[in-house]
């Protein structure tokens, strides 16, 4: 859920989105969160459920916070990618192309 949901929540507002940053734009953006996000998680010590992120008044927990930023930069990247690939072929093969998004993802 600390990945899923902002996953989802960001696939949302990067298809509202695509249409006023451009898709090209939003899908470099979000890759740059997500790969902030996995950067983090690939630091985790061995033990990191118990440690946190201390902010100025509470304690962030640090793999709710890292899981959290990787899946809403994957999220953005949902919309406009598949737009991107249904673009780029004829009619007759739009299954094929959102397929083979669904598996890139």
């Amino acid at each position: 859920a600390r990945f899923l949901v902002p996953l989802a929540v960001a696939a949302v507002a990067g298809g509202v989105q695509a249409r006023r940053l451009g898709e090209r734009w939003l899908i470099f953006a979000g890759m740059l969160v997500a790969a902030a996000g996995y950067a983090r998680i690939a630091a985790w010590p061995l033990r990191a459920q118990g440690l946190g992120y201390d902010l100025a008044l509470f304690t962030v927990p640090r793999v709710d916070a890292d899981l959290v930023i990787a899946g809403f930069g994957l999220g953005l990247v949902i919309a406009p990618l598949s737009s991107v690939a249904l673009r780029s072929v004829p009619a007759a093969q739009h299954s094929r192309a959102s397929a083979a998004v669904v598996v890139a993802r």
